[in-house]
């Protein structure tokens, strides 16, 4: 496994952590941006609450239902359908 690979592994496992301490009928509260691409690079929930992750290449989905997945392959915001989980939060990781 690479570093990076290792590395997102972690940083998942984090990501995790903070969305498994939210008490059930937590609501998480989305801005009402639409379809528009945020422009930051970093974690974010997308309308299921899954978790993707924003680089300058395309987007990552790296959880999905509270269970890692491929953080391999990459995903367009258009051509990639990653625009159709609009809108997304921003995850601060501490």
């Amino acid at each position: 496994m690479s570093e990076k690979q290792n590395r997102r592994g972690t940083e998942a496992s984090k990501v995790l952590g903070i969305l498994m301490g939210q008490q059930s009928g937590d609501v998480l509260v989305f801005s009402d941006n639409g379809s528009i691409e945020p422009n930051a690079q970093g974690y974010y929930l997308d309308r299921d609450g899954d978790v993707w992750e924003k680089e300058s290449q395309g987007w990552r989905l790296i959880l999905q239902r509270g269970v890692a997945v491929d953080p391999v392959s990459l995903w367009d915001w258009n051509e990639g359908c990653v625009r159709d989980y609009a809108p997304f939060m921003p995850v601060v990781m501490n």
